[in-house]
């Protein structure tokens, strides 16, 4: 309902792409306006060569130099992609140079948190249960994974790991049928390991996840306030998919999936988007009802099963976009809209001037503003932002891990 309800009374379109479709460039694509080769953020990983020292951001290796496959992770150090290696302003950067308060959550390598006008959960933040769990590690406390630093302690017990979760819970998204299904599941220890036996191990990893980003979140806007720019990223869905949709599309797979794991999760996909209208609907209680609320993912899936099991996303279908409030239409559809389009509207939505470096525009068809002229500045991008370097951190693992198993990487 949460969801219907911002297309009936706002705008929708979906969302157009960049190819490839990796996830890390286009959030920074959608957090800067400007296309990868600009911001800088390429890959997921970076690697980082002996004796040299030479950087380079890759996610796969190219096929013309396979024999550096043996050395990843032994000779070549392999870090994930950082907030350092971003070489254009964020939108929410732009913010809070001009003075308006902002609080960003989750977004793609945004570690180390960067300082800002308000507060900034990092994508490595508050995942500790999770690296506990599976990898045996102990929790980070990092302080450069939030800022202000001094908030950490006091989202810290907000964290939700596998084992917080009651299976009774689970039972919206998996159905047990018998006292076997809920074995299956409860045994499931580790997201490293992917046969027919441990399915539902993406689930039990990631919604905690979600989960702890939704508590985090909810906690900020109720402590801190509501401040003038506000985003979450949640990357459960995007794992689901990868993950489940064959098993919503069961009937395209009956000659490789096992029935009883049909019978488990096929419908679960639709069932995750149930709980993210949730999700929506409780943001937005905690929210000024005049607040401007825009949805934006970074890609669509394709139909077909790659051979890892999983389905992807290699032709770049649209993502979605959706806007309502403000001086947004109702009830509109329109086709135009772009990730490279996102940091654009929302500099224009704030009266603020639009990048002329930017690759994206303002989705003007979207909004009755006739009346209000775009402004432009060169560019945001005045102070060096120094050159990308090396972060390591304790989340490095637990991240690999789930690139290699969403079949980003080896």
């Amino acid at each position: 309902p949460v969801f219907q309800s911002l297309v009936d009374h706002g705008v929708r379109s979906p969302c157009h792409t960049l190819l490839p479709t990796l996830s890390a460039p286009i959030w920074n694509t959608i957090a800067t306006g400007k296309n990868p080769e600009k911001h800088h953020v390429t890959s997921f990983t970076v690697w980082t060569f002996p004796v040299t020292n030479e950087v380079l951001p890759l996610t796969r290796i190219p096929v013309i130099c396979y024999e550096l496959d043996w050395m990843l992770g032994k000779v070549i150090k392999w870090t994930p992609m950082n907030s350092t290696f971003r070489m254009a302003e964020a939108v929410w950067n732009i913010l809070s140079d001009a003075g308006l308060s902002v609080g960003v959550m989750n977004w793609w390598a945004s570690y180390p948190a960067e300082p800002v006008n308000g507060f900034c959960v990092s994508d490595h933040a508050l995942y500790d249960k999770t690296l506990q769990y599976v990898l045996g590690g102990e929790s980070s406390r990092d302080p450069r994974s939030v800022f202000p630093s001094q908030l950490l302690p006091e989202l810290e017990p907000l964290v939700v790991g596998p084992q917080d979760i009651p299976v009774d819970s689970v039972a919206r998204f998996i159905h047990f049928q018998t006292a076997a299904d809920r074995d299956w599941y409860v045994n499931t220890k580790d997201y490293r390991i992917f046969d027919e036996s441990s399915e539902a191990a993406m689930f039990k990893f990631s919604y905690p996840e979600d989960e702890t980003m939704v508590r985090a979140a909810m906690h900020l806007l109720k402590t801190q306030g509501q401040p003038d720019f506000f985003a979450v990223y949640l990357d459960g869905l995007d794992s689901m998919e990868h993950k489940y949709l064959p098993y919503y599309f069961h009937q395209r797979h009956q000659d490789v999936l096992k029935p009883e794991n049909v019978a488990r999760l096929k419908d679960l996909v639709p069932e995750y988007y149930v709980y993210l209208d949730e999700v929506l609907g409780q943001l937005l209680t905690m929210m000024d009802p005049n607040t401007i609320v825009i949805v934006v993912s970074d890609h669509g899936f394709n139909h077909g099963m790659e051979p890892n099991g999983n389905y992807n996303h290699p032709n770049a279908p649209p993502g979605v976009f959706l806007i309502k409030g403000g001086d947004s239409k109702e009830g509109v559809q329109i086709t135009t809209a772009s990730v490279r389009d996102i940091t654009p509207t929302i500099l224009h939505l704030f009266g603020l001037p639009v990048g002329r470096d930017m690759d994206g525009r303002v989705v003007t068809e979207a909004f009755d503003l006739q009346n209000i002229p775009i402004t432009w500045v060169d560019t945001y991008d005045t102070a060096p932002r120094g050159r990308g370097r090396v972060e390591p951190s304790k989340m490095d693992e637990a991240i690999q891990e789930r690139l290699r198993a969403l079949g980003y990487t080896k």
